[in-house]
């Protein structure tokens, strides 16, 4: 009877202490930011006050998320040759792991929710870049077996333990040569300068556009589900996987996130989501999948945004003393850091 009583206090301790701990459980932004020209991965609370920083280097480091399932930050380095790789960080800033390769880039790590894989994309010297999988703490860099149809892939996320969701590039001819053209030759407005960075930046003069496709991560199937501009960037919830599904969706000058999902007969479809004038992206979801946040281009800069899904609210986290700040993510974690 002593030795029963003494398992059912101990179960009982256990379970106080789980509840605890995820009571004291605190949501914070994880995001990378320029200061004086460096970029580092840094924390900050969700009115964009208490700034910590996770790294601190002279190389850059970015594309931050953290992998729930693991207590680890990845992100985004610069190894000796230059190129990138991807490193994992824990609740106390240390390096635990990382890998990169001397011929070719690797980056934008997407943890599984459901064993150690990572999504990542291979970036070659010939600027192709073909997605895979990485099997954590393994340092190989499996490709996927490529799409006739596209020239290259890109950013992913998980549909279940079993398929995702990938982006594609697909060259067609109409809609990035004249945006480029267009913003290249236009006067020199706060907006307009910003939209000539962004092309110049991130999606080149290859008169390209990308797709979002399912993909069975075992095998070969790829379906389309979204064409017709650029559709990159997908996420979903970054503890179990699945909905909420969000990507961001940019046709002609004007960017938006949208959200994605199977309707009432099981097809999935898409809806715009945040209505953007001017340009939305890097959307990413909070750990219960109430929230999304994002960066919006306003009045000449990159905002960070939280939005709530089921009231369609939203509020801007100012930070102050950052130059730039890309890839916010909502992480939840009972560390200081």
């Amino acid at each position: 009877m002593m030795i029963f009583t003494r398992i059912l206090m101990s179960c009982l301790l256990l379970n106080f202490l789980v509840i605890a701990e995820l009571c004291g459980a605190e949501n914070r932004i994880l995001f990378s930011g320029k200061i004086n020209n460096v970029w580092d991965i840094y924390t900050c609370n969700t009115d964009g006050e208490d700034v910590k920083a996770v790294t601190d280097t002279l190389l850059p480091e970015g594309n931050p998320i953290f992998w729930h399932r693991k207590n680890l930050v990845l992100s985004s380095f610069m190894n000796d040759e230059g190129r990138f790789g991807i490193q994992a960080i824990d609740l106390s800033g240390k390096i635990v792991w990382s890998y990169s390769e001397k011929d070719c880039s690797i980056g934008w790590p997407c943890p599984s929710p459901f064993d150690d894989r990572i999504l990542a994309v291979c970036e070659a010297s010939d600027a192709s870049v073909r997605p895979g999988v990485i099997n954590f703490p393994e340092k190989k860099f499996d490709v996927f077996f490529e799409n006739e149809n596209y020239t290259s892939g890109g950013q992913m996320a998980w549909i279940d333990s079993e398929n995702i969701l990938v982006t594609r590039t697909f060259r067609r001819n109409a809609i990035f040569s004249e945006t480029v053209r267009e913003v290249r030759n236009s006067s020199t407005s706060g907006n307009l300068i910003s939209g000539r960075y962004l092309l110049e930046s991130f999606m080149t003069d290859r008169s390209e556009s990308s797709d979002i496709l399912t993909r069975s991560i075992t095998g070969n199937d790829e379906k389309v589900l979204v064409s017709g501009g650029r559709n990159w960037l997908p996420c979903s919830n970054p503890t179990n996987g699945g909905s909420p599904f969000f990507f961001t969706r940019r046709v002609g000058q004007i960017s938006s996130i949208f959200s994605l999902f199977k309707d009432n007969s099981n097809v999935w479809n898409y809806e715009n989501v945040t209505n953007s004038r001017i340009y939305d992206w890097q959307p990413s979801i909070s750990p219960d999948g109430s929230q999304l946040i994002f960066l919006s281009l306003r009045d000449g800069n990159f905002r960070i945004i939280l939005r709530e899904i089921a009231e369609n609210s939203e509020r801007e986290i100012v930070l102050k003393g950052f130059e730039q700040i890309f890839h916010p993510t909502i992480i939840s974690t009972t560390s200081r850091f």
